[in-house]
């Protein structure tokens, strides 16, 4: 019967350490994820949007780039290693202007801002 017992407490301590390791390696994930709100001046089409995308997605530490709609308002970039503006403007290199770069998940609003800011200069 203590053999049982034994085996038994084994298993429990076995499942519960292994459980709790892979908990605390979700949170480190999370942790380490970093979140970019950038709008981009200079894209006239669909097309340069999928190709911007489809371009930044391959980047080494990139999670998730993607523009919000067409126009694009803004792209969040989700990336797994922090991406410095300097960076950003590396893989875009000199076809696009980079009016807004910030880092955060309350940066959105700053981003949409921009982007009407500019879509009422061009109406006018």
């Amino acid at each position: 019967m203590s053999k049982k017992v034994i085996s038994v407490l084994s298993l429990f301590f076995i499942f519960y350490f292994q459980s709790n390791a892979q908990q605390k390696l979700l949170v480190n994930q999370n942790n380490t994820q970093h979140s970019y709100y950038i709008y981009l001046s200079g894209i006239k089409t669909k097309e340069q949007v999928q190709a911007l995308e489809s371009s930044i997605q391959k980047k080494s530490g990139v999670l998730y780039f993607l523009g919000n709609r067409y126009p694009v308002r803004y792209f969040l970039l989700k990336t797994s290693q922090e991406v410095s503006k300097g960076s950003f403007l590396g893989w875009i290199g000199n076809k696009y202007m980079v009016d807004y770069f910030e880092e955060g998940e309350d940066k959105c609003e700053g981003a949409l801002l921009q982007f009407y800011k500019t879509h009422r200069a061009v109406k006018k």
